[in-house]
């Protein structure tokens, strides 16, 4: 037996005046229990691994009340200082004490027209899943799960349409920046004079070379050669006429 001693009024208190109270999971830290019960039922669940080592304490004053306990498979129920008036007893129907003895469970106090039940290994965490508080934590618990994909999935979008944005700002900027240098282009080119302009400048629109767009050079050697072939023309012309004299 655990003879640690304990601070005073550090006992968890549960009062069950006609009604039902079912404390499920990891709801306690303490060792030591005070059960206030008329007409009603308790639930407690001591495989918490939250509940410190040593033997845990309950103290029982129950009037037409039933106690169910829901402990390891190895737990030991010391019953010895609990007192009874009427019909009542321990039920450890569905706990049968194991080969190596485990954490011990002392009960005390006085019962009335009242029973305890112990259940452990597969009928305890049954008992615990059909209960109102199990569904509880079972839809808290998949409301923090699907909050906690939900956020995740929207972060994931976040980034997605960042990273759309930065590139749709990209691609905004490099057209920004053609459009510039587009008008910049256009804009030299108004302001420069063509090169038929300088040609229509320099030699005039009737000149024919203008119009044909042919080199200087060439045309000027083109002219000489069509003046050498009348001048021939003419020389010859006047050569008949002064023979025929």
């Amino acid at each position: 037996m655990n003879t640690q001693t304990r601070p005073a009024g550090s006992a968890v208190r549960i009062l069950a005046d006609h009604r039902a109270d079912k404390r499920l999971g990891n709801w306690t830290t303490g060792r030591d229990f005070e059960i206030r019960s008329r007409h009603g039922r308790v639930v407690l669940d001591l495989r918490s691994p939250q509940i410190p080592d040593g033997d845990i304490q309950i103290d029982l004053n129950l009037d037409r009340s039933a106690v169910t306990l829901l402990v390891a498979e190895d737990a030991v129920i010391d019953q010895w200082e609990l007192t009874w008036t009427g019909g009542g007893r321990v039920k450890q129907t569905f706990h049968h004490p194991a080969a190596r003895p485990g954490r011990r469970i002392r009960l005390t106090g006085h019962i009335r027209h009242g029973e305890v039940r112990v259940h452990s290994g597969g009928i305890a965490q049954l008992s615990a899943i059909c209960s109102r508080e199990f569904l509880a934590d079972a839809r808290r618990a998949a409301f923090t799960v699907a909050r906690a994909a939900t956020l995740e999935a929207v972060e994931r979008v976040r980034e997605v349409l960042l990273g759309e944005e930065r590139r749709f700002a990209g691609m905004l900027e490099r057209g920004r920046a053609e459009q510039e240098v587009s008008t910049e282009r256009k804009s030299r080119e108004t302001h420069r004079p063509g090169r038929v302009q300088i040609l229509d400048r320099a030699q005039r629109a009737h000149d024919i070379r203008q119009p044909a767009r042919v080199k200087q050079v060439p045309i000027e050697m083109m002219g000489l050669a069509v003046i050498a072939k009348i001048q021939a023309q003419r020389l010859e012309a006047s050569i008949e006429q002064l023979l025929r004299q």
